[in-house]
């Protein structure tokens, strides 16, 4: 339930960043910063005691994590720029075989279910099709639908920076320090790109406190919550309800139309990221008894 109020919240992110009309880097800026203001009174306590406990080595990967969900958020909000909602979101929802395919490599940890290279396999056929209106001229959607992978990569590892994370800190001192840096990090990339530090308009500030509290704060602290105690493959499975919302806000308020190609292409995604969850799903429903 927590994970379907998370994917509600989240699904409002594509909305607020491309109504807004700031930079992408400023956007993404304001939207930690506004974020790290609305949790600071919630952990400053907590962290104040745990901080002389907390190893070094959880503190640069809490660090490292800010840094990669930073580079999350600069590339998928410059992706709006050059791309539709549905493509972005759906796109950077890729992170879920990002993240098997990096455990794996990396963490020789093998996927937790047998469907998941069939899932690769469906989600490459997705791709290229929901992207192959992309190709040739179009080289605007092109670079777009590339920077919402770049963002779904960095997503994955994240995610799974988190889940090595859980012991020894407490979740509210990991999301204060966590937005910390990445604040930290997003403000450097303004200063180092030179892109304007303030909202364009006045109603920008409406948006980026709406990306802040709703998208940021609720939608991905729920994330944050839940991943400390699922597997960070499940959890980056259950953003595929963000695509449906997102594309369905997009629709209502900006009236950006889908084609034939990108809802096939949206929906063999979708299908191909949810099929390592199947078989998750069916031996946690049907488990013998135990005398």
């Amino acid at each position: 339930m927590l994970l379907l109020a998370g994917v509600v919240c989240v699904s409002t992110g594509a909305l607020f960043a491309r109504m807004s009309s700031s930079d992408p880097l400023t956007t993404a800026a304001y939207r930690m910063t506004f974020a790290l203001v609305l949790v600071f009174p919630f952990g400053v306590r907590k962290l104040c005691r745990e901080c002389s406990s907390i190893p070094l080595r959880k503190l640069l990967l809490t660090f490292s994590a800010g840094g990669f969900l930073a580079l999350h958020f600069s590339a998928w909000i410059y992706s709006l720029d050059y791309t539709s909602v549905t493509n972005s979101v759906c796109l950077v929802t890729t992170s879920s075989l990002w993240t098997g395919l990096i455990a794996l490599i990396f963490l020789r940890k093998e996927p937790s279910s047998s469907l998941f290279w069939i899932s690769c396999f469906l989600g490459l056929i997705g791709v290229v099709t929901l992207t192959g209106f992309a190709m040739g001229d179009n080289e605007v959607n092109l670079k777009g639908d590339g920077m919402a992978l770049i963002g779904a990569l960095c997503m994955a590892v994240y995610l799974l920076l988190v889940q090595g994370i859980k012991d020894r800190i407490s979740f509210r001192s990991f999301l204060l320090l966590c937005y910390s840096s990445s604040m930290v990090f997003l403000w450097g990339f303004v200063v180092f790109s030179k892109s304007n530090p303030l909202p364009i308009h006045e109603l920008d500030w409406i948006y980026l406190i709406g990306l802040a509290a709703i998208s940021q704060v609720l939608g991905h602290g729920i994330y944050n919550w839940c991943v400390r105690w699922i597997d960070a493959r499940m959890v980056a499975l259950s953003l595929l309800g963000e695509p449906l919302g997102a594309t369905w806000l997009a629709w209502i308020f900006l009236h950006e139309s889908i084609g034939i190609q990108q809802l096939i292409g949206m929906a063999i995604l979708l299908i191909a990221l949810s099929l390592p969850s199947i078989q998750h799903l069916q031996s946690t429903k049907f488990s013998p008894n135990e005398n």
